[in-house]
């Protein structure tokens, strides 16, 4: 798996997150601020290896 990925693609997974994960990922930003790495989530990993990307 590739150390970055482009922000499209990133996008994409924001994208598909229901009310719930939109507001827990939210959450995530504001309280981890720079610490916080959304490829490096549990949940962008498996999307990741679900959409073949």
């Amino acid at each position: 798996m590739p150390d970055t990925y482009p922000d499209e693609i990133i996008q994409a997974y924001i994208d598909s997150f229901d009310e719930l994960e939109k507001i827990a990922y939210e959450i995530a930003k504001e309280h981890l601020e720079s610490s916080f790495d959304i490829t490096k989530s549990v949940g962008f990993l498996k999307w990741i290896k679900k959409n073949k990307v």
